[in-house]
């Protein structure tokens, strides 16, 4: 029995790990994270989704104002945005169009009032082979 439920904890471990590590292995995957990072107001956790272009370019002080700016429109505007429609209920993504290392995503999310919204999410991958929200400039 002992044997039995180290087998189980080892199993539920595993998969929680492979779910995490696997997040933004796919453009589904990071929209999805993206989505639920609005929903819990982890608006740092959806920044870290983001790849800014020329990042090499930027000095780590440089990124880090530039996420903590998102961080605060997140915020201010997302957050008084998601709430005056009762939060997030749902959400639907459509299939991805991928082009090589590029990819765009429309999801449809209603939230809990009733309304809903189509976004575009676009998406690029980064060296390591990520799936990133992108951020442009």
């Amino acid at each position: 029995m002992k044997k039995l439920c180290v087998f189980f904890a080892a199993c539920v471990c595993m998969m929680m790990l492979f779910a995490c590590s696997s997040a933004t292995s796919t453009p589904e995957g990071t929209v999805k994270k993206a989505i639920k990072c609005l929903e819990e107001k982890d608006y740092e956790g959806y920044v870290d989704l983001m790849q800014f272009k020329n990042v090499d370019e930027l000095t780590k002080e440089q990124l880090s104002a530039k996420k903590t700016q998102i961080i605060a429109i997140l915020q201010e505007k997302g957050s008084k945005e998601i709430d005056a429609k009762g939060g997030i209920k749902e959400y639907t993504l459509e299939e991805p169009r991928i082009e090589e290392d590029k990819a765009e995503i429309k999801a449809l999310i209603t939230y809990g009032n009733g309304d809903t919204k189509k976004q575009k999410f676009n998406l690029v991958k980064n060296d390591k082979g990520e799936w990133k929200l992108d951020a442009g400039k």
